[in-house]
């Protein structure tokens, strides 16, 4: 175990704050990507460090400190949408904003086709949107993906992929209505 990892075992505040600084927007991230809507997902963040705080004793270091808080936040995600029954709405983490300017009605396509990608990604089942957000947003690896959320790494290539065909069909028939 690193010396960081032993001064939040000890209980040491100025650890604690920069695990807060280090995780948090990766925590409010994988959240939002789960819960769909920023209150939930401020909610959920904050449960996160609460239960890492209580809990960091307990950390054994048989896996990265990073997979052990990103499985605490599946799991308070998971339990917030059983708890609350919750819809999946407002935004979906954007990737990397492109540097250049767009015309006008570039920006306006952009932004219809990533609302469109939103929305779509918004009807996958939960195994598959929360693979595909780790992977995608995240840039977990699959091993990464697997330890986290407690899954073989076929599995998570499996429903990877799954997601995919998914979220390809989906788009296709949207795009159909419009």
């Amino acid at each position: 175990m690193d010396v960081f990892t032993e001064k939040l075992k000890h209980g040491s505040s100025e650890a604690f704050e920069k695990l807060v600084k280090d995780y948090k927007a990766r925590i409010f991230s994988i959240s939002m990507g789960m819960l769909g809507n920023r209150e939930d997902a401020l909610d959920a963040t904050q449960e996160v460090f609460i239960k890492i705080f209580r809990s960091i004793h307990s950390f054994k270091g048989d896996s990265a400190l990073s997979t052990w808080i990103f499985r605490i936040t599946k799991n308070v995600c998971i339990d917030t949408l059983r708890k609350n029954k919750a819809v999946f709405e407002d935004e979906i983490p954007e990737t990397l904003a492109d540097t250049s300017l767009p015309t006008p009605e570039e920006a306006l396509m952009l932004s219809q086709k990533r609302d469109l990608v939103k929305n779509c990604i918004k009807e996958l089942p939960l195994n598959y949107k929360t693979v595909l957000l780790l992977r995608e947003y995240e840039g977990m690896s699959y091993s990464e993906i697997a330890e986290t959320l407690e899954i073989s790494e076929g599995t998570v290539k499996s429903r990877i992929s799954r997601a995919r065909e998914y979220l390809f069909k989906l788009l296709k028939t949207k795009k159909e209505l419009l």
